[in-house]
């Protein structure tokens, strides 16, 4: 179908370009109203609304066969340099990557062996501690048995020197035999043996408890003698 437009060059040099949208025809179409309203138009004028009108025509009846402006093709282009650039990048970034996950486990390895030794440091000191307070406890129990004995000694001295003459004739032959003067509890169970008491009394007059080991002589003889 022939048409009006076809001898119209697609070419434009006024500032028009091809309508694409809404908008920019119905701004080409208001332009070419305005142009027409002249009487004399001139010469760039009709120049002008020639253009137009093709444009126009072009948008609206593109079945007519009005020629379009033909759209040049842009040839991609890669240039060795940049392909091997990116080559290497990706080269690089997989290295890169490789590197940052070694660095990550050995990280990670070292905080564990530093966690495991702060551990071990902390077991270490507090087996320590606890080893001193023992030496400590060994001290002080070992100065107050030493304490005990040279008090123990020094009463048994003096109790000694000091005894009364006894009463009866079992209380003569142990205290001039023992040389010591013998607590009453003693002398109850010398003069009328009790196994129960002496039990009471062996415990109460044991040397670990500091008591002169005079004393466990004496209940230990008086059960040989009258304990049976």
């Amino acid at each position: 179908m022939n048409n009006t437009f076809n001898h119209l060059p697609v070419e434009q040099d006024i500032g028009h370009t091809d309508i694409e949208n809404e908008e920019e025809h119905a701004r080409q179409k208001n332009r070419l109203r305005n142009l027409s309203k002249k009487k004399k138009p001139t010469s760039k004028q009709r120049k002008e609304m020639n253009i137009l009108r093709a444009n126009i025509a072009r948008f609206t009846q593109p079945e007519e066969g009005i020629p379009t402006k033909k759209k040049k093709k842009v040839k991609k282009k890669q240039d060795n340099n940049d392909k091997e650039l990116d080559e290497e990048f990706a080269k690089n970034s997989e290295m890169n990557k490789f590197k940052g996950q070694i660095k990550k486990e050995m990280e990670m390895k070292y905080r564990k062996e530093c966690l495991k030794l702060k551990r071990e440091n902390e077991d270490l000191k507090f087996k320590n501690e606890r080893l001193n307070d023992e030496n400590q406890g060994l001290k002080w129990e070992n100065e107050r048995l030493r304490n005990s004995q040279k008090n123990s000694q020094k009463n048994g001295q003096n109790s000694r020197k000091a005894y009364k003459k006894p009463k009866s004739e079992r209380e003569s032959k142990f205290c001039e035999k023992y040389n010591v003067e013998i607590p009453d509890d003693i002398l109850e169970i010398l003069n009328e043996f009790n196994k129960d008491k002496w039990r009471k009394l062996s415990v109460k007059y044991h040397p670990d408890k500091g008591n002169d080991n005079v004393y466990q002589q004496i209940l230990n003889e008086i059960k040989e003698l009258f304990g049976k």
